[in-house]
């Protein structure tokens, strides 16, 4: 799986910065530009609010493991009590609209 993101990650580097071309974008600067124009993350310190096109999420984890990336993912840019908040939150709207919507007592988590 590693191997099949990297490469999808090279490969949209390539499509963005347009290195295959013959005016390429190599300067930080208008790289940056470009990654913020198609909200591409391709430096640790970056940040955006959307979701990252060159990842693959493939586990049914409500929120994201931070072990998996090498970079910190918007969920863990909060505080520790902030994401306690926001976990707690999430449960507790769920399961009062399992509740009360099918009567049963299953809670499921959506994404967020």
């Amino acid at each position: 799986m590693r191997k099949r993101q990297e490469t999808r990650f090279k490969r949209h580097c390539r499509r963005i910065f347009r290195t295959n071309k013959s005016n390429p974008i190599t300067s930080l600067d208008d790289r940056l530009v470009a990654g913020k124009r198609y909200h591409f993350l391709f430096l640790q310190s970056q940040f955006v609010n959307k979701p990252i096109k060159h990842l693959k999420y493939n586990k049914k984890s409500y929120l994201p493991n931070p072990q998996d990336y090498k970079f910190r993912v918007p969920f863990f840019s909060f505080s520790s009590s902030t994401r306690g908040r926001i976990i707690c939150n999430v449960v507790e709207n769920t399961s009062t609209i399992d509740d009360s919507a099918t009567g049963s007592s299953t809670v499921t988590i959506p994404y967020i």
